[in-house]
């Protein structure tokens, strides 16, 4: 495939091709486990969020957070909780967005029968969670914090042994 050049997608403005570029940077980084793609791919995937609003770059912007959560774990943490609590300060709409990618993240975990993916799933949760109280403490996050409290619960009864909630969709009525 042909992967235009990311310097002439930076001086256009391009964030598609800029996104394009950043999904490259991860496989890279992630099969040669160097660090230095993955750094860049995490620079590109902030410039692509300052700069994307409107309902039309919702995909853009929806691949662009799911990808910031994804390199957490490849970054320095007080850089990663700085960027999370600066997102649910400064932009709030991608800072909800930000916790449905967490929701789907741990219910797609949930089909997982290890451990340690539901686990790492949890971990980001809370990361994420922990982040939103640092940066927006006063706003009305109850209802999204609702929502993901379920994957908690719905946890412990996979942890008993049991099924999981209802209300989230994944278990038997009556649970």
């Amino acid at each position: 495939g042909f992967l235009p050049p990311l310097a002439a997608a930076l001086a256009a403005g391009n964030d598609a091709g800029i996104d394009l570029h950043a999904r490259y940077l991860v496989a890279v980084g992630r099969e040669r486990k160097e660090p230095a793609p993955l750094r860049r791919a995490w620079e590109l995937t902030q410039g692509i969020l300052r700069r994307a609003s409107g309902a039309e770059r919702r995909e853009l912007i929806e691949r662009a957070l799911a990808r910031g959560l994804d390199l957490l774990d490849d970054l320095p943490v007080e850089a990663g909780d700085t960027w999370l609590a600066d997102t649910f300060r400064s932009r709030p709409a991608q800072g909800r967005s930000l916790l449905a990618q967490c929701a789907r993240q741990v219910a797609k975990a949930r089909g997982d029968k290890e451990v340690e993916g539901r686990t790492k799933a949890l971990a980001l949760q809370r990361r994420v969670v922990d982040a939103l109280l640092v940066g927006a403490p006063g706003a009305d996050w109850g209802r999204s914090l609702d929502l993901l409290a379920l994957a908690w619960v719905d946890e412990a009864q996979l942890g008993l042994g049991g099924e999981a909630s209802e209300e989230s969709g994944q278990g038997n009525p009556g649970v």
